[in-house]
């Protein structure tokens, strides 16, 4: 009987092969994060679509009004637009948003991970005073620059109308990501930081 030789891996060649290991997963692992970030914005702005064309709606049954931030004391922009979609508030989550919905407190969001551009449509009701919006969708006059929804990073409101209010949380941590924004026209697009401008003003373009 011949006996068979036995094969075994030296040290060197164990080196090699975990080295090409190490050189692989170097390579993949960031693509793989980025097909995800990718993915995850994709989500996000067909969320955002939805809820465009849900206000569109909203807007149609309500003679050109706009939804308000707050319609009542218990009835909030996202509550009437997650009615019409058929929705609960969940589907207001963003995809890469790690926080999840509930009290300020313990430092989750109270409302949604979107912001509504309260400086064109209006706070609506808040702290029991009536805060009217700017006027009937007719009084934007460049849709294709006026902000409608937003990226939301402060987790105790709904409203939006600041570049300190947005989650640039695309592909980075904020602000080191994009943001995306839906404006009146329907387009979305992914902004970054250093792309808006320091405070209101990019919320009061188009009307």
């Amino acid at each position: 009987m011949k006996k068979r030789k036995k094969y075994f891996f030296t040290i060197v060649e164990l080196l090699v092969v975990i080295s090409i290991i190490v050189i692989l997963a170097g390579i993949l692992l960031p693509a793989l994060k980025r097909a995800k970030d990718s993915v995850q914005r994709i989500a996000c702005a067909n969320k955002l679509k939805q809820i465009h064309i849900a206000s569109e709606g909203y807007v149609q049954d309500h003679d050109g009004w706009m939804s308000l931030g707050r319609l009542s004391s218990s009835r909030n922009w996202y509550t009437e637009i997650g009615e019409r979609l058929g929705k609960d508030r969940n589907f207001f989550m963003c995809p890469a948003e790690k926080v999840a919905f509930g009290l300020y407190t313990d430092g989750l969001f109270t409302y949604t991970h979107y912001g509504l551009n309260c400086e064109i449509v209006g706070a609506g009701v808040s702290g029991g005073v009536f805060y009217p919006p700017i006027g009937k969708i007719s009084a934007i006059t460049q849709p294709s620059i006026a902000i409608w929804f937003v990226d939301n990073g402060v987790k105790n409101t709904y409203a939006s109308d600041d570049r300190a209010y947005v989650a640039f949380r695309h592909g980075g941590t904020s602000p080191s990501g994009l943001a995306n924004l839906i404006y009146f026209d329907g387009h979305v697009r992914g902004v970054k930081y250093t792309e808006m401008a320091p405070g209101s003003s990019d919320f009061r373009k188009g009307f």
